[in-house]
């Protein structure tokens, strides 16, 4: 069977076809793809279309995780859920928490690549190189704690590995006379943490990077790809069996309007008020049809998308359920004030920090924002650590801007409140 094996960067595409290798732009990919009729076409979506998030829930039930999921995404995804495909990996730890990985891509990227297979009909997978790198790692080495990097050309990637799960990965594009600039830029990151470091990448590259890498261990293949030609020569490899990614579009239910919970409480109050008399009188039973009826008509006026109206009592709780997704506040845990008061407790005086987005689901906490250099985020993970408020801290995704200041997402649990 055919088999084509594409690794999208953001400017070029490099494939590998059988022996063939090589490097296109997106307008004369397609000559190659006529050729695959009946065949495979395997897609590897770099790291900078791909978003990876971290979400802790307090509890292991995966039912109860995918009907509170859709809106925690849209509490760390930049743009609305509906605009992204996900596949998720569930994770239980021994203290009755639930860790979920999950991996964004774009709709417009996934759709694009569907469109070509469909048109040109070849059987279509997708890839990330970021679970490449990490599939490769699970299987060279047997250490638990341990970050990979991959280096090719102008593209550096590198992943963050902790009790054998991914826990975090950057990637950065960058011209050569660039290189120095983008060495300092991952120092913060890989001595920040004292685990096994392991290179994946061409001598010119660790020459380049050689002052980062005086304690990495070099991964050696058994295969004559170089460079970016590494990545598609594992995903066709028989040795290194790579997963493809199980993306898929999730919806997000409307969160409950306050009309419905409104009319909800009328409705309870009506209830109790104006059945309690009529139960003693037996000329009530008219008016108690009249009430029932009216109840279905307001029913039907708050969810006309119920054709089959039997109790709408027991029919509107259903439809809170149905509809509630956000996590009730749990006790024992301090109130939002006060834990808006501890955060600001982590950033010293003198740095410059922006918050753009601040949410608590029971007993997490969720900051997006940006700071002035990774060195002062470092700074901020070292407080919360040291804190007596918080625990289990998450760095996320981290990004710059065009004023090279740090976009990031830090993740924390909250203490319980004496």
């Amino acid at each position: 069977m055919k088999n084509l094996t594409l690794y999208v960067q953001r400017e070029y595409i490099i494939y590998s076809h059988n022996s063939k290798r090589g490097v296109v732009d997106k307008k004369s990919i397609e000559s190659l793809i006529k050729e695959m009729k009946g065949g495979v076409l395997n897609v590897i979506v770099s790291k900078p279309d791909i978003l990876f998030r971290r979400l802790e829930f307090p509890f292991k039930s995966q039912r109860k995780i995918k009907l509170v999921l859709p809106h925690e995404l849209e509490d760390v995804l930049p743009e609305p859920a509906s605009n992204f495909s996900f596949s998720f990996e569930f994770h239980r730890n021994s203290n009755g928490k639930t860790v979920v990985n999950m991996i964004a891509v774009k709709n417009e990227i996934l759709d694009y690549w569907r469109e070509v297979a469909e048109k040109n009909k070849v059987k279509l997978f997708f890839f990330s190189d970021m679970t490449i790198l990490s599939s490769l790692l699970r299987r060279y080495t047997s250490t638990e704690d341990n970050i990979g990097m991959f280096v090719a050309q102008d593209y550096t990637l590198v992943n963050i590995t902790e009790k054998s799960r991914l826990t975090g990965s950057y990637s950065y594009n960058f011209s050569l006379d660039e290189s120095d600039k983008v060495q300092e830029m991952l120092k913060t990151i890989l001595f920040s943490k004292k685990i096994p470091l392991f290179f994946l990448g061409s001598q010119e590259m660790k020459n380049r990077f050689k002052n980062i890498l005086t304690d990495a261990t070099e991964i050696k293949l058994a295969t004559d790809a170089e460079g970016v030609q590494i990545i598609p020569s594992l995903v066709n490899s028989g040795i290194f069996k790579q997963s493809s990614l199980n993306l898929r579009k999730i919806t997000v239910k409307n969160r409950v309007p306050i009309h419905i919970v409104l009319f909800f409480l009328t409705l309870l109050v009506a209830s109790f008020i104006a059945f309690t008399p009529y139960f003693r009188l037996s000329e009530g039973e008219a008016h108690r049809e009249q009430i029932i009826n009216e109840m279905k008509e307001r029913f039907h006026q708050a969810c006309p998308e119920v054709t089959r109206i039997v109790d709408p009592l027991v029919q509107i709780k259903e439809k809170i359920m149905e509809k509630t997704t956000k996590l009730s506040v749990v006790s024992n845990y301090p109130p939002i004030l006060k834990v808006m008061a501890d955060v600001t407790t982590l950033f010293p005086d003198n740095l410059n920090v922006e918050i753009e987005h601040f949410s608590v689901a029971a007993n997490t906490l969720n900051l997006f924002g940006r700071v002035d250099s990774l060195k002062s985020l470092e700074e901020v993970k070292s407080n919360a650590i040291d804190s007596e408020k918080f625990t289990n801290v998450v760095i996320g995704a981290i990004s710059f801007d065009d004023k090279n200041r740090v976009t990031f997402n830090m993740t924390l649990g909250i203490k319980e409140y004496e």
